[in-house]
């Protein structure tokens, strides 16, 4: 507990609870105060907790801090990944632990940020993760809101090394607000189809899981007679990706079979692949059909 009368850090008493908010001490007033220490409190979940009144014990207290021995949170003899694992046990929402995580990377706390945004990234965005039912767009966001409170401070991600928010075009937003609403019945209808993949299915099934799972790229070519369950392992590996927030694009080179696929569009509509014939074949099938056609009245 920081004393501004006395100028120094003090132990906070263990039977008071006060609400504070997150705040950066400037360096000169950091005389009292150890060196690489950073001390953070949690915001009043109520106005009870504001009034001072202690918590029921059946409850965790409201300090996020040192730890009983009043040892600095962040020292030399501490990491900043136990202090962020602390921080996402005992902070009560990802936008406290995203406030921490911001006041670190201030006061050049934390020596691999990288390295601690991909460790704790699902932790720092779970609010917009479960938001938004899509773990890209989660991330997303939650390093938006980073990126502003850093130019709070005059500092940016890319001060860190830190991956740049992108912004998703208008086609995107479209296709996964499409599918929010079916994302249950998707995961529930890929479930039962993959349990009725026979031993050649389920192979190329899991080889494909494999390769998003990883992030490797693939590029896979599947072939069969008619009725071997090619449109069915198809439709189940959409169903699969799209239940877990994955934007799948099934095309087909005709409208007539695309259409057996669950939001399947034609390759030069999505694509805009353009059709590139010869004009002199193309006016001689035409001369050809009409001749047909005129021989046929």
């Amino acid at each position: 507990m920081w004393k501004n009368a006395l100028k120094c850090a003090r132990p906070r008493p263990p039977a008071q609870v006060q609400a504070g908010r997150l705040r950066s001490l400037p360096p000169h007033a950091g005389v009292g105060l150890p060196k690489g220490c950073t001390c953070y409190a949690t915001l009043a979940a109520s106005f009870v907790e504001q009034r001072g009144t202690p918590p029921p014990p059946s409850q965790p207290r409201n300090v996020a801090g040192p730890s009983k021995r009043s040892t600095p949170l962040v020292s030399k003899g501490h990491k900043v990944e136990h202090a962020l694992a602390e921080a996402v046990q005992t902070l009560k929402t990802p936008h406290q632990l995203r406030q921490f995580f911001v006041h670190l990377l201030v006061n050049d706390s934390v020596p691999s940020p990288v390295a601690i945004w991909n460790t704790f990234q699902d932790a720092l965005a779970q609010d917009f993760i479960v938001e938004s039912g899509n773990v890209n767009i989660g991330v997303n966001e939650a390093l938006q809101e980073i990126q502003r409170a850093l130019g709070e401070h005059g500092k940016s991600l890319r001060r860190y090394g830190l991956p740049e928010p992108a912004f998703h075009s208008r086609e995107v937003e479209v296709e996964l607000e499409k599918w929010k609403p079916e994302l249950g019945t998707l995961a529930s209808r890929s479930a039962t189809a993959v349990s009725k993949l026979n031993a050649e299915q389920y192979q190329i099934y899991t080889e494909i899981m494999d390769a998003v799972t990883h992030r490797r790229p693939l590029c896979a070519f599947v072939d069969g007679k008619a009725g071997r369950g090619k449109t069915f392992l198809v439709n189940t590996i959409c169903n699969k990706l799209r239940a877990a927030g994955h934007i799948v694009l099934p095309t087909a080179t005709s409208a007539f079979a695309a259409q057996l696929y669950p939001g399947g569009k034609t390759t030069h509509s999505v694509f805009k692949v353009r059709a590139l014939l010869s004009p002199c074949f193309h006016v001689s099938n035409l001369s050809v059909t009409l001749g047909t056609c005129r021989r046929g009245k």
